[in-house]
């Protein structure tokens, strides 16, 4: 409440909230009493990110994809037609693990109009996150399977580490 009475005030206030991604932040906001009016009046924008397991390049390897596996994370299998999913086996580099460093993927959220809107009507999450999406958001998830079908992190990382 200090922080967001701080913030109508004209200043400008970064925090951190533990959240599973960003849209959830505003839900998390209201139950922590923050008023609704003063969620949408004073928040602008909302990033979260995570940290997945890159794949080590000294073993890395194809990895074949299951249709169910891919549909599990929203991927049309037709769209990625031909291209190739990776896994490290493990070797000395990575220490048998297949992975090797770190790879920060973000989402942000920036609080439009029709976002407010719901917000001051104390509206769901499922409104919040068709909001956003209208928007052109892109989560956690999004990202970070764009990441996998890069070739630089894997399924079981995609899976761990964002939520739908």
């Amino acid at each position: 409440n200090i922080a967001v009475k701080a913030s109508m005030t004209g200043h400008l206030v970064l925090s951190s909230l533990h959240t599973n991604d960003a849209v959830q932040s505003i839900m998390r906001l209201v139950d922590l009493k923050v008023e609704p009016i003063y969620v949408g009046s004073s928040v602008l924008c909302i990033a979260s990110q995570r940290l997945l397991k890159r794949i080590c390049e000294s073993c890395k390897t194809e990895a074949p994809v299951t249709p169910e596996e891919l549909k599990r994370v929203g991927v049309d299998p037709a769209k990625v037609a031909g291209v190739k999913f990776y896994r490290g086996q493990g070797c000395a580099q990575c220490n048998n693990t297949g992975y090797k460093g770190r790879l920060a993927v973000f989402e942000v959220l920036p609080i439009s109009a029709s976002i407010r809107e719901i917000i001051f009507a104390k509206g769901s999450l499922a409104q919040l996150k068709a909001a956003a999406k209208d928007a052109g958001f892109k989560s956690l998830r999004d990202i970070a399977v764009n990441r996998w079908k890069d070739g630089v992190t894997t399924l079981d990382e995609v899976l761990g580490e964002t939520y739908e």
